[in-house]
């Protein structure tokens, strides 16, 4: 019983807590902006996060033993890793196309991950390696994206929109041309992006049941982001 109470499961118990650690270490990071060189900061951040996402996957690969991969599955293509990339490549060269794509889809891909976990790791312990790399590099993604608009490097508006579909459809497009070769030259699985399969989560199932076809699949989603990113540029650009 006592276990119970630190396994973490999605708006219960100890998730809220981790989710309230997560708001004010963004709020922390803001205040010290205020004070320090905004490129230098953001970029230390972002080294972190690449280390951390290092050792985190290299445990799951090597150590872990409740969850099953390869390193074939685990290479950095995922949508969390493309937009981080985006993210401070975007900040590199002043690309509002990367840095719109990367503000809107690491928030809301950062939300979805705490919000439904894929298989593995929902309902384990906080202090499990698995949890504490999951959570944590998701919310470092969540930090690196979200200081894209409190340091002020990017400000969202309405002719940013053709760009971040563009961005969306590469980085798509991109996965799915990995999922096929890493799958036809090594008969793994991979699933980059989501392109090949829900992997458990239960808004993708639910559009893969109703459009079997990898990654067409996936349209209803980009139709739903690109809804929540224009809503959002509009209520930004109101006041």
């Amino acid at each position: 019983m006592k276990s119970e109470q630190f396994k973490i499961r999605p708006f219960k118990g100890i998730w809220y807590l981790v989710s309230l650690f997560q708001i004010l270490l963004s709020f922390i990071f803001y205040r010290l902006s205020l004070f320090v060189d905004k490129q230098k900061l953001m970029m230390h951040i972002y080294i972190f996060t690449i280390v951390f996402y290092i050792l985190y996957k290299a445990y799951l690969i090597c150590l872990s033993k409740t969850y099953e991969t390869t390193i074939f599955e685990e290479l950095p293509f995922a949508m969390c890793q493309m937009t981080l990339f985006c993210c401070h490549l975007g900040v590199c060269f002043c690309s509002k196309p990367l840095m719109g794509f990367a503000f809107f889809m690491g928030l809301i891909s950062a939300v979805m991950a705490y919000a439904m976990p894929v298989d593995g790791f929902y309902d384990i312990s906080i202090f499990s390696f698995e949890a504490i790399g999951f959570y944590g590099y998701h919310g470092l993604l969540m930090i690196n994206c979200l200081d894209l608009l409190t340091f002020g490097f990017y400000w969202p508006e309405p002719s940013d929109i053709p760009g971040i579909i563009l961005v969306m459809a590469i980085v798509l497009v991109i996965a799915h041309l990995i999922n096929f070769i890493i799958r036809k030259t090594t008969g793994i699985n991979a699933n980059y992006c989501f392109t090949c399969g829900d992997k458990g989560n239960p808004i993708l199932a639910l559009c893969h049941k109703y459009i079997n076809i990898d990654l067409i699949y996936l349209l209803p989603l980009m139709a739903v982001f690109i809804l929540i990113a224009a809503f959002a540029i509009f209520i930004m650009n109101l006041f």
